[in-house]
């Protein structure tokens, strides 16, 4: 049966922000284990545009734009 408390099947885990490069272009993205266990980056740019550049401006930025 699933948890109703969406934030309690996330309890013990660690979300890690990185900025990166791609294309030419400065990014934010969460690091996330991927296919077999290989780390893989999420640009979280491409999932909402309005977020900031990098992890620095996310956090300069505050809980306003936070979702």
């Amino acid at each position: 049966m699933k948890s109703s408390n969406a934030g309690e099947s996330l309890r013990g885990t660690t979300m890690r922000l990185v900025t990166f490069e791609t294309e030419g272009s400065v990014r934010v993205g969460a690091v996330r284990n991927g296919a077999g266990g290989r780390m893989e980056v999420v640009d979280l740019g491409r999932h909402d545009a309005s977020l900031p550049g990098s992890v620095k401006q996310l956090l300069e930025a505050g809980p306003a734009i936070w979702p």
